[in-house]
């Protein structure tokens, strides 16, 4: 995070991201670790959702068996059950999670499952769902 404060490389990489990515991707948000940019898209997530008069989206969905990182805002998003932060649960927000998808090949019926299961929840929460 460079906090106002930049340098050449960091100007550098940031026009050759701009310039490898797809036309209106022209913003880049450099942070120092994984759990941080997870931390900054559900912040940024939130502020959108806010900023346009629907602070009620402010919970996540996410995928049970995803891990995410160490930081508070990370950790809520990891799975809950399998995930390695359970003496942490009663400190993170409560988030919304769907199963992860089980298509070993094209005969399991497991990826359209987790797709109805993932259409459902977004369905019936949408009103809270900020991503």
């Amino acid at each position: 995070m460079f906090g106002g404060l930049s340098h050449r490389p960091a100007i550098d990489l940031c026009k050759l991201l701009v310039d490898i990515t797809p036309n209106g991707l022209e913003k880049v948000f450099l942070c120092d670790s994984g759990s941080v940019s997870i931390e900054v898209a559900m912040k940024m997530a939130v502020q959108y959702w806010y900023t346009i008069g629907k602070d009620s989206k402010s919970r996540f969905l996410t995928l049970r068996n995803g891990y995410h990182g160490d930081t508070f805002g990370a950790m809520s998003v990891c799975d809950p059950v399998n995930g390695m932060h359970g003496m942490f649960a009663k400190n993170l927000a409560k988030q919304l999670f769907v199963d992860s998808p089980s298509c070993s090949d094209s005969s399991d019926n497991g990826e359209e499952a987790s797709i109805q299961q993932m259409s459902e929840s977004l369905k019936n929460q949408h009103q809270t769902i900020a991503a």
